[in-house]
């Protein structure tokens, strides 16, 4: 990335961090100086120290990382359990699987987060059969998980969901990370919902789709140009955000940046 566009990004960032993925940095160290890590003040520290921990497949990572489950830090939480899985798979894995039958939404939604972390396709049936559900959080973080793992047997089902405007920014945003050319003329239906949100997010998944055919391409830049004047601040920035990754230049980014 060159230094423009990192400064771009990074402003982007500062505005909305949501827009811009999170890249956790690579931990190369002993157990003993991740550990150490996992105590930092700087919580994308720790939560970088918990994934390193969680490839040692040392036991002497399973306290701290236990310690580190009940971080302040959500991400960091989440990451410290995901490691937990890696460390003891044959073990934990089934257990986080089981909770995504609870009747608890919010043991449904963790058990959701900590499996797209840990990105194994064979829990992808049962995030499926959990994503069938009336509760939009559930279906926010289901949705999360199968972009998070990125199989795309389960564009049919991300499809639907959008159609129905069921969790329509999480299922957006999923089916960006899923990155199937398929899912391009659902994203463009589900611009008539009256919702920012899941306008912000087709507005990034269309950025993140890629390689298009030129009429797609035209089509695709053609809607986020005019997403790009939407009235949400938001859309605006998601939307010029794209344009500038699909190669259309910074203007209406700068713009957007300026506008917000």
């Amino acid at each position: 990335m060159s230094g423009e566009k990192a400064a771009l990004i990074e402003r982007v960032r500062a505005r909305d961090a949501t827009l811009v993925e999170v890249s956790v940095p690579t931990v190369t160290a002993s157990v003993g100086d991740l550990v150490v890590l996992l105590a930092a003040s700087d919580p994308l520290t720790r939560e970088a120290a918990a994934v390193a921990l969680g490839s040692t497949n040392d036991a002497q990572a399973v306290k701290p990382l236990r310690d580190a489950a009940r971080d302040t830090d959500s991400r960091v939480r989440a990451a410290a359990v995901a490691a937990l899985v890696m460390l003891g798979r044959e073990a934990l894995l089934p257990e986080i699987v089981k909770s995504l039958r609870s009747d608890d939404p919010r043991i449904v939604v963790g058990a959701a987060v900590v499996l797209g972390r840990v990105r194994e396709r064979l829990v992808v049936p049962n995030l499926v059969e959990a994503f069938k559900t009336d509760d939009v959080s559930v279906g926010a973080a289901v949705a999360w998980a199968l972009g998070q793992i990125g199989d795309r047997a389960v564009l049919p089902w991300l499809v639907a969901a959008l159609g129905q405007g069921f969790a329509a920014a999480a299922v957006a945003e999923a089916l960006g990370h899923l990155g199937d050319p398929r899912a391009v003329e659902s994203l463009l239906s589900a611009l008539s919902l009256d919702n920012s949100d899941a306008r912000a997010a087709v507005a990034r998944a269309w950025g993140r789709i890629a390689p298009l055919d030129e009429p797609l391409t035209k089509q695709v830049v053609g809607q986020l140009t005019v997403l790009a004047t939407d009235v949400s601040p938001r859309v605006r920035l998601s939307a010029a955000l794209s344009l500038y990754e699909l190669g259309e230049g910074g203007a209406s980014l700068e713009r957007a940046l300026e506008g917000t």
